[in-house]
């Protein structure tokens, strides 16, 4: 992790093509963590959104993330889960700024 990074926090609807809103960034991966992880705010609006992530990126254009956590909505626990990044988003980066 660099000095200057940031945690881009975007939700995911299932496909690649349908909607992703960013819905926070911090300069610190484990409130980024904390926020997705107990669904601060209602990020997951009940679940509408099934996969969460955070990218750390950097100051500058055409940014590719440092790194990527990814979540998935648990529905019986009502949380974000960490996962690995599915299959359908491996040839996509960059979601949070984009």
């Amino acid at each position: 992790m660099k000095n200057d990074s940031i945690f881009v926090i975007t939700t995911l609807q299932p496909s690649l093509y349908k909607i992703h809103r960013t819905v926070s960034f911090t300069h610190e991966l484990e409130e980024a963590k904390k926020i997705v992880e107990n669904n601060i705010c209602d990020i997951a609006e009940e679940g509408y959104y099934l996969f969460c992530i955070i990218e750390e990126t950097v100051p500058g254009i055409y940014n590719i993330p440092e790194n990527e956590w990814w979540y998935q909505w648990n529905p019986s626990t009502g949380c974000y889960e960490p996962t690995e990044k599915p299959d359908k988003f491996k040839i996509a980066v960059g979601f949070g700024i984009a």
